[in-house]
């Protein structure tokens, strides 16, 4: 398994994986959402050869210390195969300060995954999600 930025030559597959996670979600990221974060190379990617295994896109505004995951996806035949452990490592090498992201609080294994990467709650975010669900926001600090 690799990781490296993605490009416009990816925006297939990422759509097919999208596609594959989240169907018609609201939140599900549409091509002109990819084709933009693939131009500012706010898109990693874990591959095989031609095979894309998941994906983690990231905001971080110019000169910035603080990087946001916006969201981190995996094809489901890899998952608990260390991909999203690989992506997330790959983001800590970015030198932040720190990263933040939002997880639904029902997702159990999402929320022990960032845990167990040193993610700690910052707060809860009442009704976030489009069905009512409620999202714990995360940090991980980098340097103390």
């Amino acid at each position: 398994m690799k990781i490296s930025q993605a490009t416009l030559s990816d925006l297939g597959a990422l759509l097919d994986l999208e596609s594959e996670l989240f169907g018609k979600d609201e939140f599900a990221l549409s091509g002109a959402n990819f084709r933009y974060h693939l131009k500012k190379d706010h898109i990693l990617k874990a591959y095989d050869g031609s095979v894309l295994m998941g994906y983690l896109l990231f905001l971080r505004r110019r000169g910035s210390s603080k990087i946001r995951i916006y969201s981190l996806g995996v094809a489901k035949k890899f998952w608990r195969s260390g991909v999203a452990q690989k992506l997330l490592d790959h983001l800590v090498d970015l030198r932040a300060k720190s990263i933040t992201l939002e997880v639904n609080e029902a997702n159990l294994k999402g929320v022990a995954f960032y845990t167990k990467n040193g993610f700690y709650p910052t707060k809860i975010l009442p009704l976030y999600y489009p069905d009512g669900a409620n999202a714990i926001k995360m940090q991980k600090d980098l340097v103390k």
